[in-house]
């Protein structure tokens, strides 16, 4: 619904207390240029409205090139479309472009198993950034306050996602800015009470069904009895929790060598090497780290001075010698996290980075499940950590001259001349005793169970032996295919050859196979 407060005002001057503010805080953090082109985050909420206010007090002053764009979720019906209508009138009275769109959020929600929150803010930043590329601005500003940054600190808090949750609402993310993160929500209410400004209340708010709703409506009251001024307290807070993730950034790089990121056509892996891990693990305090930990001493120093007398400023100075910082646990969490967040776009919980790091104990195969199909596996000598493929399952029945295509490997059987075999060491490549078939010829993923005579040998073995025999990387070992004969396996495909259809001299009939997998061994 509409909050109506009267005829709105022509003028607001860039003299306005709450407007200087705030162009103040832009002019601190470097946040707007003159000659910008910025898209403006528009609801037709108080806080975007009071965002395109201040860009219109400001747009000549610096030239800029302004559009606003507004989603339309379609989550509350007619009031959805009403707001639309609402952000359009404002836009045109304050002569700004404006770019919609709508959207079917719960149906995408649904559809990737999504809540509803997460959902509207990948298609809400998915509008923004296409609409930027489309207009060529080089700036997104969105309408977060410090009450946002209150909330999402409390949010992070009780998720445990670390520093960088703690770290809050970035005031700057790449091209997005947060220009008016330095005002509290009765800051801006009172601004376009006092200036008969409408603005939208979206209902869906008011319900305590959301997380956030229920921390905004339930939990920052009650904190704020204790602290009445949490909003700005936080704000702090969440600058000194930033300087400390920086601060971890700059410590991890210590660590790099423990991580090492593949790309190929497959996709993306983070190797996280385990015996690096386990030298850092067991390391004794060397110099560079005690410097490291002398920084975050002064680090606390420099932003709580009064808080350590004396006695306390030699205990503090005699933790940088215990063990806690010669484990470099905490950096070393933190960058798995970063790193993770970069690659795969997932935000992961400290207990999921704990997990992945539980793996170094674990046994070789041993694995975790992790959000957004994510998967951690212990591998020979590191844990991998990738996208989990759901693969198609692999049964055919295959014939001697036809080749077959499928979705990560390409196989062929042909005859060949006897005297026209070219041995090699290439493993994808096999010649068979094509007297020895005696059945249909099936291709097939190799399963639990499955047990051949490998080349060389007079008993069988089990094929999960013969693959961690070969070092196959459990990342891939799903994939890998068995050729069988009525039952018999005659080629754990790529990696060992029945011993049961080896040529021999009395070979008459040759068969040649050949593979090509997506992935390398």
């Amino acid at each position: 619904m509409l909050r109506p407060h009267g005829k709105q005002i022509k003028m607001i001057t860039l003299q306005h207390r709450i407007i200087q503010k705030v162009w103040n805080f832009v002019k601190e953090h470097n946040l707007i240029h003159k000659n910008d082109s910025i898209l403006l985050a528009i609801s037709g909420g108080s806080d975007s409205v009071f965002l395109l206010h201040f860009f219109s007090v400001i747009k000549n002053h610096l030239n800029l090139n302004l559009v606003a764009a507004h989603l339309n979720h379609s989550l509350r019906g007619e009031d959805s479309d009403k707001d639309e209508k609402f952000v359009e009138k404002i836009c045109n009275d304050l002569n700004i472009k404006l770019v919609t769109r709508k959207v079917d959020v719960r149906e995408y929600a649904k559809a990737n198993k999504l809540n509803i929150e997460e959902a509207g803010r990948i298609l809400r930043y998915s509008f923004f950034n296409e609409t930027k590329e489309q207009y060529r601005l080089n700036k997104i500003a969105t309408g977060h306050t410090s009450d946002d940054n209150a909330e999402s600190i409390v949010f992070n808090l009780i998720r445990g996602t670390g520093v960088s949750g703690l770290a809050g609402i970035a005031i700057r993310n790449e091209a997005i800015i947060r220009p008016i993160l330095c005002l509290t929500k009765s800051e801006i209410l009172d601004f376009l009470n006092e200036n008969k400004i409408k603005y939208i209340i979206d209902k869906s708010n008011l319900s305590t069904d959301f997380s956030r709703n229920l921390i905004r409506l339930k939990v920052i009251p009650e904190l704020k009895k204790i602290n009445p001024a949490l909003s700005e307290t936080l704000l702090n807070t969440s600058n000194l929790f930033k300087s400390l993730r920086d601060f971890l950034n700059v410590s991890t790089e210590i660590c790099n060598g423990i991580f090492n990121v593949k790309k190929n056509d497959q996709g993306t892996a983070l190797e996280i090497k385990i015996e690096l891990l386990k030298q850092l693990k067991s390391i004794f305090v060397k110099p560079v780290l005690a410097n490291d930990s002398s920084c975050l001493y002064g680090l606390f120093m420099d932003y709580h001075p009064d808080e350590f007398e004396e006695d306390n400023k030699n205990i503090v100075r005699d933790i940088k010698h215990s063990e806690i910082f010669s484990q470099l646990r905490y950096p070393l969490m933190h960058h798995t996290q970063k790193l993770i967040r970069e690659l795969f776009h997932v935000q992961l919980d400290y207990h999921h980075i704990e997990n992945i790091f539980s793996l170094i104990d674990k046994k070789k195969g041993k694995s975790v499940e992790l959000p957004m199909n994510l998967i951690a596996i212990r591998e020979r000598g590191s844990i991998i950590v990738l996208i989990k493929e759901n693969l198609d399952e692999v049964n055919l029945e295959v014939k001697i001259g036809n080749e077959y295509r499928e979705n990560y490997f390409q196989f062929s059987m042909n005859y060949v001349d006897k005297n026209k075999i070219n041995f090699s060491a290439d493993r994808m490549i096999e010649f068979i005793d094509g007297d020895m078939i005696r059945g249909k010829l099936l291709l097939r993923k190799w399963k639990a169970g499955d047990k051949m005579i490998p080349l060389g040998l007079n008993s069988y073995k089990k094929v999960s032996d013969i693959l961690t025999d070969s070092k196959i990387a459990h990342s891939i070992r799903e994939k890998v295919l068995v050729l069988e004969d009525d039952n018999e396996i005659i080629w754990l495909v790529g990696v060992a050859l029945s011993d049961k259809y080896k040529i021999n001299v009395n070979t008459k009939i040759i068969v040649k196979l050949k593979v090509k997998y997506e992935f390398e061994f």
